[in-house]
């Protein structure tokens, strides 16, 4: 009897972990009470365990350091077959649906008999034509089991179909019907397309368009894109690759995932736990770089403009772009203005030399301003950029020019703030006595004047016509209220016809017609039990607008609204009922009691 030195219980497992003097590990099974594995070690002895609280990772402690190690395989068994995602978890085959997320449970899988750990299956395929998967595993050296899936896709039953099993390893299927199987004991050949010198290849993926293949390590799992961008993860991040070679990272992981599908800035993995989770990625980088690379520069321009990126991206993107236009806004959004008056001389735009002038006027660069609006020959921002410069001689330069183009407008904004034109304003408009004023300021600097005209003040003109108001028109007003016949009648609002066909109508058609739904409904529930009223309601709605006319006199006068009653040719006493639409099948709603 060999002494044991510690024992440990599993985490998450019904198995128990030891070790002793015979310098091993050893795992037993609690249910079953017997040894299920045992990890010896030749020259030194194990003297601790331990166990992470959420991982499948145990740590054992012996004379010459320590190892971390797993018990069982964690890199599920899964397929990818278009928006459905097949793995095995346990001891069931199960399916996830990406686009809603939902994890349904298809079928049970059959144990192994072996009562050795890491026997979970390794590789699956799934064959949408025949709704048939491979399942293989290293159970016997190398099997596979070939199971169907039921045509309801989801089995509530527990019971283990009669799978088909064979030998061989790496079973997967080639046509709709027909797969293959790698069998080690038997003769087989081997066809050489090309050598590559890369490192240990364990994996490989195709891409969508099966025109690229990506080879993987034992550590890493990868997908395809839709932008034929290919994403793999290492042991804590995930990566991407474009097709010219460059690489990046996309996300640092805490813990490792096993990742299945991308669809957007949605990556979709399974955990350790092998549970579906949808972890939300930023892909603007690596889909920023393949629109650089496949020239898509409408994109380019669109991601600057409504992407965060960092500073640097559009002086990044002027090395790569050839198109002017395309150029010409990245240079704005790189704040670069050499290069932006480089590109709009050669693209020569009225509406990019305005842009150019607003970026330069931002930046404070006056005279890239000016010179984009010599461009454009805008004067009306000449003379704005001179008025907030200062100017004075530039102004007088504008106003020589409004003069020439006979613009009344265009001389008055030029001679703001200008004393010396102020003068020559006051005396034209005869201000005599504050012209006089001024020119004692100026001194020597009065300007000459036009001779041989009347200088004059402009003036509103006067009305042509006055509406009386004030107190007398009010005081006739209130006495104007009260010229009554003498017989001081309290005259009120009548009853509205609506309202006397509620009133007297007790069928539902009556109040419908008057827009008293609530009581129509009620009606039509007490007397032939309707509950669901959404079919009535466009009849509502036309007895209600056809039973009342609507009338505009006048273009400001409120609408009149008149109800449309019947009976108006009988000799008798009316009586007040709502006339029906026409068209209308009055005989049937009157049957069913809505009249």
């Amino acid at each position: 009897m060999n002494k044991v030195l510690c024992v440990m219980f599993h985490a998450k497992q019904d198995i128990v972990l030891s070790n002793s003097d015979d310098k091993s590990i050893r795992v037993w099974d609690v249910t079953k009470r017997t040894c299920v594995q045992a990890f010896p070690r030749e020259h030194d002895w194990f003297w601790i365990l331990a166990s992470h609280p959420e991982m499948n990772l145990l740590a054992a402690g012996h004379d010459s350091g320590m190892i971390v190690f797993k018990l069982e395989r964690e890199r599920p068994a899964l397929s990818v077959n278009g928006d459905l995602l097949y793995n095995v978890k346990h001891r069931f085959l199960r399916f996830y649906e990406f686009s809603t997320q939902k994890d349904s449970q298809v079928i049970p899988i059959r144990r192994p008999c072996t009562t050795s750990l890491n026997q979970s299956p390794r590789t699956l395929s799934y064959s949408a034509a025949e709704n048939d998967v491979l399942v293989c595993s290293d159970v016997d050296g190398s099997s596979y089991e070939l199971y169907t899936i039921p045509k309801d896709s989801i089995s509530r039953d527990d019971t283990i179909q009669d799978a088909k099993r064979g030998v061989g390893g790496s079973a997967v299927f080639v046509t709709c019907n027909r797969f293959a199987v790698r069998q080690e004991q038997q003769s087989s050949q081997r066809f050489v397309r090309g050598d590559l010198q890369t490192p240990f290849i364990k994996y490989v993926v195709w891409s969508n368009d099966m025109e690229s293949i990506a080879s993987l390590n034992k550590h890493s799992i990868a997908t395809w894109d839709d932008n034929g961008v290919f994403v793999y993860k290492i042991l804590n991040h995930i990566k991407y690759c474009l097709p010219n070679g460059d690489s990046g990272i996309i996300k640092t992981l805490d813990v490792p995932i096993y990742i299945t599908e991308i669809s957007g800035n949605t990556l979709f993995c399974l955990d350790w736990d092998w549970k579906n989770r949808a972890v939300i990625i930023d892909a603007t980088e690596y889909v920023f770089k393949l629109s650089l690379l496949k020239k898509k520069y409408d994109q380019v321009i669109s991601f600057i403009r409504n992407s965060q990126l960092s500073e640097g991206f559009p002086e990044v993107a002027l090395h790569f772009v050839k198109d002017e236009r395309t150029r010409f806004y990245l240079a704005i959004e790189s704040v670069n203005i050499q290069i932006t008056v480089a590109l709009e001389n050669a693209i020569d735009e009225k509406d990019h030399w305005y842009r150019l002038g607003v970026e330069a006027l931002c930046q404070g660069n006056a005279g890239i301003v000016e010179y984009a609006y010599q461009r454009t020959k805008n004067f009306d921002r000449f003379s704005f950029l001179y008025l907030v410069m200062g100017n004075i001689c530039m102004l007088s330069k504008m106003l020589k020019i409004a003069g020439l183009k006979n613009d009344v407008m265009s001389q008055f904004r030029n001679v703001l703030y200008d004393c010396i034109w102020e003068v020559q304003s006051f005396t034209v408009h005869g201000l005599n006595d504050v012209a006089e004023q001024l020119e004692a300021k100026l001194g020597d600097n009065v300007p000459s004047f036009l001779q041989g005209k009347v200088p004059s003040l402009l003036m509103p003109p006067h009305p042509s016509y006055v509406v009386e108001t004030g107190s007398c028109v009010q005081e006739e007003d209130e006495e104007a209220a009260d010229a009554d016949w003498g017989k001081e009648l309290d005259i009120v609002d009548g009853m509205p016809v609506s309202q006397i066909w509620i009133q007297k109508s007790s069928l539902a058609g009556g109040n419908a017609a008057a827009g008293n739904f609530d009581s129509a409904m009620r009606l039509l529930s007490r007397k032939l039990g309707i509950q669901n009223f959404t079919p009535l309601k466009p009849m509502f709605l036309v007895l209600h607008a056809g039973s009342h006319s609507y009338l505009c006199p006048f273009c400001l006068s409120p609408i009149i609204i008149l109800a449309v009653e019947r009976g108006w040719s009988e000799t008798s006493s009316r009586n007040s009922k709502a006339r029906l639409q026409q068209g209308m099948p009055e005989t049937y709603i009157s049957e069913i009691g809505i009249l």
